[in-house]
């Protein structure tokens, strides 16, 4: 009987003696489209290397230089880990920022989760006039930072904001929201969780709508309560998406600096005064560029610390 020769499906070609392709040819083939593919990506490569690997760096080198602009006739002087000693043990000012970005991530992310779950679990009901609310959630997101400060250092003026004046109108005592140390960061926070609490709704909602329905039928039918239901089950099912928006805001909150800038200017004194804020006046204040270098490569060194212990902690729970 005439035998059919073997046909290599993923090559196209006969697998027999006359049609076999050889190991070194598709090697080869091999090779050449992966260079094609790195010449692909070989643009968005060398933009990511300028725009952020080779700023990191130069930051990096330059937090180990005595570098003032400000004194023109002294060139940068290595010392080492001079201004890291210097900044950590002898600047009263950086504990004070230091505590004051930890707070404001504490506040604004706590803030943002809690509201933003509860409004998503509300807009999740299908009730009338939920789609007009979405949609205006999403205003905040698309004003400038510079806008929404402008908006609310005129809504919490202490003499003429209309919300001192409603308050006061109810016989209760008006805060002066922006000009008190015990009030100022707090009200960043505040104006904050207004601007990026639609985040969380957007994508909690989205999460919601996504659940399957089956698995909360089979618990009703089993007699779980509404808060078991959201404990043991939509919780868990959005686990995924509320660790990445978490992550995101927690690392935007960390490198705050418009509002802060523009609404207190990191006062009364340092009440306010983040990170950001502060690297920023060692460096385009006093011309400190060392100094504010050093600032920028610990805020560095935090995020990626905590970016590291976040997806750790993020996998043992998957």
């Amino acid at each position: 009987m005439p035998t059919s020769t073997p046909v290599n499906i993923a090559a196209g070609a006969p697998t027999g003696a006359a049609g076999t392709r050889p190991a070194a040819t598709i090697s080869a083939a091999h090779r050449r489209m992966r260079r094609f593919g790195w010449l692909l990506v070989l643009p968005a490569c060398l933009f990511v290397i300028v725009l952020n690997i080779f700023p990191a760096l130069f930051t990096v080198v330059s937090s180990l230089f005595r570098w003032n602009l400000a004194s023109t006739r002294i060139p940068p002087r290595f010392i080492g880990l001079g201004n890291y000693s210097e900044l950590l043990l002898r600047e009263p000012l950086l504990p004070q920022a230091v505590l004051n970005t930890l707070l404001f991530i504490v506040g604004t992310v706590c803030l943002q989760v809690v509201i933003g779950i509860a409004i998503a679990l509300l807009l999740n009901q299908k009730l009338k006039g939920t789609r007009a609310a979405t949609a205006l959630l999403l205003i905040p997101m698309t004003i400038a930072p510079a806008v929404v400060a402008w908006l609310f250092s005129v809504l919490l003026n202490e003499s003429l904001g209309p919300v001192n004046y409603a308050l006061s109108s109810l016989g209760l005592i008006a805060p002066p929201w922006l000009s008190d140390a015990r009030w100022a960061l707090p009200t960043i926070i505040m104006v904050d969780a207004w601007q990026w609490t639609p985040f969380i709704v957007i994508i909690t909602l989205a999460g919601l709508r996504s659940q399957p329905a089956s698995v909360f039928e089979a618990a009703m039918l089993d007699g779980a309560g509404a808060w078991s239901r959201f404990r043991y089950i939509t919780l868990p099912l959005l686990r995924p998406m509320l660790s990445v928006a978490i992550l995101l805001r927690t690392v935007d909150a960390f490198k705050m600096f418009d509002l802060v800038y523009l609404l207190t200017g990191g006062g009364p004194g340092s009440a306010s005064q983040t990170l950001s804020l502060y690297g920023y006046r060692l460096g385009l204040v006093y011309f400190d560029v060392g100094r504010a270098s050093t600032v920028s490569t610990i805020m560095l060194l935090i995020a990626l610390t905590f970016a590291i212990v976040f997806f750790r902690i993020s996998r043992t729970r998957q």
